[in-house]
C-alpha cells in the first residue's frame, strides 16, 4: 500500500486502491458495469459511443472512451495473496490525518477527469455530488445496494456519525487521510502478502468522510 507513503514523501495528494481494481464498460442501457460475465445484464451489448460523460459525439468506445477502472467491493485476492480486509472505493491520502483545504480541492479536481454518469463540464454542486457518489459507490449490477449507497452518502453530510460500508465481505478498513489502521506484510514471493493487524471496525465511516471531503473540495473551488 504505497499511496500513504507517497503522499507524505512527495507532499501531494495520492489516491490508491485498497482492494483490487477491475474494468468497467458502458453498455447499451448507458450504465457502467464490470465487464466480467455475470456482472452485467445477460445478452446486453456494449455501447458504441460515450454520450453520458461528454458533451460531443467524438468519444467512441473503440478509442477507449467507454472504459474506466473501479475497485471491486471485496478484499484483494490475486497474485500477491488473499487478504481479509479492504475498501470498496479509491482512497485519497493527504500526508496528514485531517485533509487540508488544498488536498480537498485536489480531490475534487480529480473527479473532473473521471468518466461518469453525468457530464463533467459546468457541474453545479448537486451534479458534482452525483458524480462523487458514482465514483465511490457500487457498480450498476447491484441496483438496490447502489441506490442505498447514494442515499447513505447524501445522509452522511447532515449526520457525520452515521456508519456504512459498501464491502460485500471481509473487514472494512478504518482510514483517515494519513493512513489506514492495518499492517500488511509481504516478501517478494507470489502469494506472500498477509494482513497481520486490522482491528474490527463495526461502525465504518471511511467512505462517508471521503465523500464529505470531495464535496467540501468542490465548494472551495467555487
Amino acid at each position: 500500500m504505497q499511496a500513504p507513503k507517497l503522499a507524505k514523501t512527495l507532499r501531494v495528494p495520492v489516491a490508491g486502491s485498497l482492494s483490487f481494481t477491475n474494468t468497467q464498460e458502458i453498455f447499451a442501457n448507458n450504465k457502467w458495469y464490470f465487464n466480467d460475465a455475470g456482472k452485467y445484464p445477460a445478452g446486453m451489448s456494449r455501447a458504441t459511443y460515450n454520450t453520458i460523460s461528454y458533451d460531443n459525439a467524438d468519444h467512441t468506445c473503440s478509442t477507449g472512451h467507454c472504459h474506466r477502472m473501479k475497485p471491486e467491493p471485496y478484499p484483494y485476492a490475486g497474485y500477491w495473496g488473499n487478504l481479509n480486509a479492504g475498501l470498496s472505493h479509491y482512497k485519497f491520502f493527504c500526508g496528514t490525518a485531517q485533509a487540508s483545504e488544498n488536498c480537498k480541492k485536489a480531490m475534487a479536481l480529480s473527479l473532473f477527469g473521471f468518466p461518469s454518469i453525468v457530464k463533467n463540464t459546468d457541474l453545479d454542486k448537486e451534479n458534482f455530488k452525483f458524480l462523487a457518489k458514482d465514483f465511490l459507490c457500487s457498480d450498476s449490477n447491484r441496483v438496490d445496494e447502489r441506490r442505498r449507497c447514494f442515499q447513505k452518502m447524501e445522509d452522511s453530510l447532515s449526520n457525520p456519525e452515521m456508519s456504512y460500508t459498501d464491502m460485500l465481505r471481509g473487514k472494512t478498513l478504518n482510514c483517515n487521510f494519513e493512513k489506514c489502521d492495518v499492517v500488511i506484510e509481504c516478501t517478494e514471493e507470489a502469494g506472500s502478502c498477509q494482513i497481520t493487524h486490522a482491528p474490527n471496525n463495526p461502525e465504518p465511516r471511511t467512505m462517508q468522510n471521503e465523500f464529505k471531503a470531495y464535496v467540501e473540495g468542490f465548494e472551495l473551488l467555487q
